[in-house]
């Protein structure tokens, strides 16, 4: 069952058994309203669902990301410009939710040859500036982490661990689907043997795509680039980033 902050009309209709769950979920966000008097409550409630709707999970948390966030923002953009002219990462148009798509380029990616501090920093970046323009009423964003031409030479367990829970510990429930594409016999295994070592919520926002023109089921065709099966013409460029 996914759990939602409800309104008046919506709570009308539940069933005794839902509004249970429903007066709990209030209870546990008035704990952590009370530890941090002055933060957004649409903050308090994407920590509270991401830590299994528990405050005494929830409220170390954020507080560990307030600490985070003292210590590391806001991100110059020269301190993460080289990362960003890579193209590895960048925004633009949104799914068939209407939620913003990131696109993720792994060829761009050695495991040899890159610090994966600056990675997370440039994605930081540019994370912060679309949760800033996000309105309150749309649920996390997507991803599409595109796998062509790629092989054994850019596998990197280690930066996918610090990539989901880098998520998981800064962005909870921001992060709301994360499309594997094109997906082969050798992407589908490697997926399917992390995952396992997931949690069953994080591991069911990991979509496997067969194919760049199956992306039209998660992006329409006139949001998605023409880079990966769309008709949208818009190119990163770094400087505008």
């Amino acid at each position: 069952m996914v759990l939602e902050f409800l309104t008046p009309r919506k709570w009308d209709i539940l069933t005794p058994k839902a509004k249970d769950t429903q007066e709990a979920l209030r209870i546990e966000l008035e704990k952590m309203t009370a530890h941090f008097p002055a933060a957004k409550e649409k903050d308090l409630k994407r920590f509270l669902m991401g830590f299994h709707t528990k405050a005494d999970k929830a409220i170390p948390a954020y507080e560990a990301h307030l600490h985070w966030r003292a210590q590391n923002l806001p991100i110059a953009k020269e301190s993460c410009l080289k990362e960003l002219q890579k193209g590895r990462f960048y925004f633009h148009g949104m799914d068939l939710e209407g939620r913003p798509v990131a696109y993720y380029s792994l060829a761009c990616h050695d495991p040899k040859h890159c610090d994966i501090s600056e990675i997370m920093r440039m994605m930081t970046y540019q994370v912060e500036k679309v949760l800033a323009e996000m309105p309150d009423d749309v649920k996390g964003f997507t991803i599409v982490w595109d796998t062509r031409n790629t092989g054994i030479k850019n596998t990197d367990t280690e930066f996918l661990r610090e990539f989901l829970n880098f998520f998981r510990a800064q962005y909870p429930e921001v992060l709301a689907q994360l499309l594997i594409v094109p997906v082969g016999f050798f992407q589908r295994t490697m997926w399917n043997t992390f995952a396992r070592f997931l949690d069953e919520r994080r591991a069911s926002r990991i979509r496997m795509v067969a194919t760049m023109e199956d992306l039209r089921d998660y992006i329409s065709e006139k949001e998605l680039l023409t880079t990966h099966g769309g008709k949208n013409t818009w190119h990163f460029d770094p400087d505008n980033a």
